[in-house]
């Protein structure tokens, strides 16, 4: 794969990521979920994530 069909493809695939964050953020919140534990789970979910695109790459 190029390097630019690659960095399309991650684009892509953060957007989707990005634009699925807002009502899964809603939903957990209507469940009494705390912003603040959001947040870590998803910086922790995150820089694992990260970790597996540099690892790959």
């Amino acid at each position: 794969m190029s390097k630019r069909n690659q960095g399309i493809m991650l684009a892509i695939i953060g957007t989707m990521f990005w634009g699925i964050s807002g009502p899964f953020a809603q939903a957990l919140f209507a469940q009494n979920v705390k912003p603040l534990w959001l947040v870590g789970a998803r910086l922790l979910l995150a820089g694992i994530l990260l970790s597996q695109v540099l690892i790959c790459v």
